[in-house]
């Protein structure tokens, strides 16, 4: 079975924290079901900088960034191929 993140829409607003971008969404089976727990890396394409998390109880996961750049979303999880979005073009910039 494969594994997928659906992504919402990246957020390029600066939050109190500094962020640059936040990167949110649900990580799902090919049918659509939520799949708990799932570990997701965040790959910074040109600096190679990474940040993991774990998918909530609902599936869903989010990310926030410090500067703008192109990345890589992995997501992994037990008794599924690993799912990868390249190009994910995120802060204020993009």
């Amino acid at each position: 079975s494969a594994i997928t993140s659906v992504i919402d829409r990246p957020d390029a607003r600066t939050d109190s924290q500094g962020a640059a971008a936040a990167l949110s969404g649900t990580v799902v089976d090919q049918n659509g079901a939520v799949i708990q727990g799932a570990t997701l890396t965040l790959i910074n394409e040109d600096t190679g900088d990474t940040q993991t998390t774990a998918a909530s109880e609902e599936g869903t996961f989010r990310f926030f960034v410090r500067t703008d750049g192109v990345f890589t979303l992995k997501t992994e999880s037990s008794g599924f191929r690993r799912g990868e979005a390249p190009g994910l073009r995120l802060g204020a910039g993009h």
